[in-house]
């Protein structure tokens, strides 16, 4: 983070974050907007913002935006980190759901991580939850989509169906006016270190998924292929 104590109560930003950015910026070779869905403290918010990308996030945690502690943890607020490395001049917090929210604005790159599964969003149904992300996209603009999926597919009590996936369901929402880039469900489990609302080393199932949304022109639709030269993934 560049500052002792800054980091994320969450770890590391995830690795593939900057290759993500390294491609939007070569794809675009312009200013690009992003959406960070369910923000946090910054851990996916700060390394847009760092390279210049201007973005908006999304976070309804008073803690994790103004600093405070969460069962033990002791969180630095995304507003103290975005004033302390000068970086307001890309960000714009919503202190609000995103998904309850009436946002409209669409941009070039939503970027979605740890949140369709978490406690806040569980009353609201997946698949709308999908539909909010993907209408925030712009034609020609992209999304990426972690998640989680069940380990036990018929268990619907530790692994309810608003917030954890079954396999194969999220490609089957995007429709024909997307292209699935890349879209990886694991089998075998992945271990996350231990974070606030799950304060032991843990394992999940889960996922990914890539896609750009077609242009459109005099409502036909034009189809291209894209391809890239690095492997998406969580």
């Amino acid at each position: 983070m560049g500052k002792k104590g800054y980091g994320s109560v969450f770890g590391e930003a995830q690795r593939t974050c900057y290759c993500y950015i390294d491609f939007l910026k070569k794809y675009y070779n312009r200013d690009i907007n992003v959406l960070v869905i369910d923000a946090l403290d910054g851990i996916h918010v700060l390394p847009f913002a760092r390279k210049h990308i201007y973005l908006d996030c999304y976070e309804e945690n008073k803690k994790f935006l103004y600093g405070g502690t969460v069962e033990n943890y002791k969180v630095i607020g995304l507003l103290d980190k975005i004033n302390t490395f000068n970086l307001s001049k890309y960000v714009k917090v919503n202190e609000t759901n995103f998904y309850t929210s009436n946002n409209n604005k669409k941009y070039d790159f939503v970027y979605v991580y740890r949140s369709l599964h978490l406690d806040r969003n569980k009353n609201i149904d997946l698949r709308s939850k999908i539909k909010k992300i993907m209408s925030s996209v712009k034609e020609d603009g992209f999304v990426y989509i972690m998640y989680h999926i069940a380990v036990n597919e018929n268990d619907y009590i530790n692994y309810p169906k608003n917030q954890y996936f079954r396999k194969s369901f999220i490609s089957k929402i995007f429709g024909s006016s997307w292209e699935i880039i890349d879209n990886h469900e694991r089998d075998e489990l992945t271990i996350h270190n231990a974070h606030p609302f799950h304060n032991v080393n843990h394992k999940h199932r889960v996922g990914y998924i890539f896609a750009r949304k077609k242009k459109y022109y005099k409502n036909k639709k034009y189809h291209y292929n894209l391809s890239v030269d690095f492997h998406f993934g969580v």
